[in-house]
């Protein structure tokens, strides 16, 4: 049971949707912040348990709304209309989403949760059977999956392929591997210097009648017991492509067209981290911090 953000203008909202954090983590001290640039959307609750983490992450104006109650139970069953909460943020682990989520749901709040939003399937039927029976709404914190811009994305990712290149097996026998990929296995063999590949894992592929590669996605491993990965991704097909990412020790490096111009009419999305990296480099890489 999936409900997306409320679509009144911040102006409007008399009465904004009061949450309160139930076993508190980064993603709830997200949530603070975000609060701030809202009035949909109140934190008006947490344990005492979770003060010391809050109030070392959070700066106080964030806070000043926000009632401290001696258990999670607490704020479940507040009393007083003026105080008790509508939702709830649950955090904490997979182990335990479950049970508070079930617990919250009887209470009448809406459940917005942690991802994953449990370790098993059944688990999380448990929860959904639960807010459907007391009529709340159920929601996990991938925000992406609610926000209208998401809809643009994925009608352009769904236009059908056109264009490519063609490749036959008398004068281009490997295709776009030959081609395309031969210039990121290249890539990935600087990367990693004096090592060299010792097994590839190919987890896609689609061939012409003749047998010629149009389309690979691949997994090239370097040095001892495979632990040096490049991926890696050639196209002749809508759209003409060739990227591949190379995972170090300390960063990653990542291409998204290091031979194949960009379409006409289309822009890279990338995040300001990434634009902040790639300040003064070439054009076709970017580094970011290894996970």
């Amino acid at each position: 049971m999936m409900r997306g953000p409320r679509q009144d203008d911040d102006s409007v909202i008399e009465n904004p949707l009061k949450l309160g954090l139930i076993q508190a983590n980064p993603l709830a001290i997200g949530l603070l912040h975000a609060s701030r640039n809202t009035r949909k959307l109140k934190i008006t609750a947490a344990a005492e348990c979770d003060r010391a983490l809050l109030e070392r992450s959070c700066e106080p104006e964030e806070l000043k709304g926000v009632k401290w109650y001696e258990s999670y139970n607490a704020i479940l069953r507040d009393p007083d209309a003026t105080t008790r909460v509508d939702s709830v943020f649950i955090g904490g682990t997979t182990s335990t989403r479950s049970q508070w989520a079930v617990a919250a749901a009887q209470h009448h709040k809406h459940v917005l949760i942690g991802c994953p939003a449990a370790a098993d399937y059944e688990s999380t039927v448990v929860m959904r059977d639960a807010c459907v029976a007391e009529d709340v709404a159920l929601q996990d914190v991938v925000p992406f999956s609610h926000h209208t811009r998401t809809e643009e994305i994925l009608s352009t990712i769904a236009e059908s392929r056109g264009g490519g290149k063609e490749s036959t097996a008398k004068d281009d026998p490997l295709g776009c591997l030959g081609d395309l990929g031969w210039a990121c296995a290249r890539m990935g063999k600087l990367a990693y210097g004096v090592l060299n590949p010792v097994s590839a894992q190919v987890i896609h592929s689609e061939a012409t009648a003749e047998n010629v590669p149009v389309d690979v996605t691949a997994v090239v491993y370097f040095g001892e017991n495979s632990t040096k990965p490049c991926h890696m991704h050639c196209s002749y097909v809508h759209p003409l492509q060739q990227s591949f990412k190379v995972i170090g020790d300390n960063k990653i490096l990542r291409s998204r067209r290091l031979g194949v111009p960009a379409p006409a009419g289309t822009a890279p999305i990338r995040s300001k981290a990434s634009r902040r990296a790639t300040k003064g480099g070439p054009p076709w890489w970017t580094w970011g911090s290894a996970s």
